[in-house]
């Protein structure tokens, strides 16, 4: 019988190169065999079956039935949206693998695919493609001279992984700008899915890079780290969500509700086969393990976004927005508002699995971001220098097939707007500050939003007092 996920994860992208591309939210297991819940279309059935012959007996190249079989059901599933697919055996440990924070051998991005070529959604810190340069938006054109064209971004991760201490080539063309070649060694990549540091010893800094299954624990332990290490309360809290791409749906969730008073709504989802919404509310589960949970109820806090911001990304930065709870700062967000379930096929013992979108998700005031993102309280580009030239940042709104928003047109899907900053290298990043620089150790010398979030959390403080 078949074994029964209850997988919850995102966003808008698929693998990376070398793992989860990111962002996933699964709505509850589904049985695959009560979703036929209509009479089979046997003639359609029959013309499938008469392509299926004509492939296997004339085609120019022998092709397995197992293979042509798993090309039709990637076929079918892939053209209904972006975030869509079937997994095979091997995609499928992938998939897994990702939400546990397994070793790779690879470059660290979350990819995708835009316009028929491959996308990176987001770098993953202080990887090989981070350290170059490499942003959200960009499009990878070739990998090791072969053009992406195409290209199924489950071949594209293949490509792109690999033996540590290996080269890997790509040409790739950033959002507004040229295209560029660039060489990569391969590492061992392994992120911690939260990143704490104090900031100007007052105020402490969260970077969540990624929602696992575990990220709700580290986030937790990040934040009882900096009050133990904090000599006086805490003034302040940026929440840095910059290039998450999302991931499981539950820590995105526990994420926000650290935040907020328990009893709220932090998101609520609706599908096709669902008969009434259903909600997320902050629950103790949240707080058990927190030193001082009272403490995160009314510390200041500033939320850090961007268009590489996507899925349960925007769960939370959605949740604190509507709450009143956080001044988020940045750029408009991806826009990924969908929800995945995650299905084990009986076909293969469970080996192989669909992931299908079967519901949207709406912030606590119902809103619904799909293909619109959420736009910041306060907006400032990524950098104070004006770039030289302007170009388009990427969103879900602007990927082919996406799926609708379920309101009104979606606003601004496709707009022109401006470029993120530029790029980051490993001179931007050091550990070797000047003396009485508090800057986190993973935080750019230029990081302007972060400076802007640092200032408004200052004034924040102040107002206080002043109150």
């Amino acid at each position: 019988m078949i074994k029964r996920f209850r997988l919850l994860f995102f966003a808008l992208a698929l693998f990376i190169s070398g793992g989860l591309v990111g962002g996933w939210v699964a709505g509850g297991g589904m049985d695959a065999m009560a979703a036929a819940d209509s009479a089979l279309p046997v003639q359609e059935l029959r013309e499938l079956t008469e392509v299926y012959s004509l492939v296997k007996r004339d085609y120019v190249e022998e092709i397995s039935g197992s293979d042509l079989i798993a090309r039709a059901a990637r076929g079918m599933v892939s053209s209904l949206d972006p975030h869509s697919s079937y997994l095979d055996v091997s995609e499928y440990k992938e998939f897994v693998d990702g939400l546990t924070n397994q070793e790779y051998g690879g470059v660290g991005t979350y990819i995708g695919m835009r316009d028929n070529w491959i996308e990176i959604i987001a770098p993953i810190y202080n990887t090989p493609a981070y350290r170059a340069g490499l942003n959200a938006g960009d499009l990878i054109l070739k990998i090791d001279d072969e053009s992406t064209q195409g290209m199924a971004v489950e071949d594209a991760v293949d490509k792109m992984r690999g033996v540590a201490g290996t080269v890997l080539e790509l040409d790739v063309l950033p959002a507004g700008g040229k295209t560029r070649h660039v060489e990569l060694v391969r590492e061992m990549i392994v992120t911690p899915s939260v990143l704490s540091s104090l900031a100007d010893e007052e105020y402490g800094y969260l970077r969540i890079t990624r929602f696992q299954n575990k990220t709700l624990d580290d986030l937790v332990a990040g934040v009882n780290r900096l009050y133990q290490e904090s000599d006086e309360p805490l003034k302040g809290i940026v929440l840095d969500l910059r290039n998450n791409p999302g991931g499981y749906f539950l820590s995105g969730v526990g994420a926000a509700a650290i935040f907020l008073p328990p009893g709220v709504t932090v998101v609520s989802e609706k599908g096709r086969r669902q008969e009434r919404e259903k909600f997320f509310i902050a629950d103790s589960d949240y707080y058990r393990d927190l030193t001082d949970p009272s403490a995160l109820q009314d510390v200041p806090l500033v939320v850090l976004v961007n268009n590489g911001s996507a899925s349960a990304s925007e769960i939370v930065a959605g949740a604190l927005q509507d709450h009143r709870r956080a001044v988020i700062l940045g750029l408009r967000t991806y826009g990924k508002a969908s929800v995945q379930s995650l299905v084990q096929l009986r076909s293969s013992q469970g080996k192989s699995a669909l992931r299908l979108t079967t519901a949207r998700y709406y912030t606590p005031l119902n809103r619904n971001i799909q293909a619109r993102g959420i736009e910041p309280d306060v907006e400032i580009k990524q950098s104070a220098v004006k770039l030289e030239e302007e170009g388009f940042t990427i969103r879900e709104g602007d990927i082919s097939g996406h799926l609708e928003n379920s309101g009104e047109e979606a606003e601004n899907s496709g707009e022109e707007a401006e470029a993120t900053a530029g790029t980051e290298t490993s001179e931007d990043i050091t550990n070797d500050r000047a003396a009485g620089d508090s800057r986190p150790p993973f935080i750019r010398d230029d990081d302007y939003q972060y400076d802007q979030a640092l200032q408004i959390l200052k004034a924040l403080a102040i107002a206080g007092k002043q109150g």
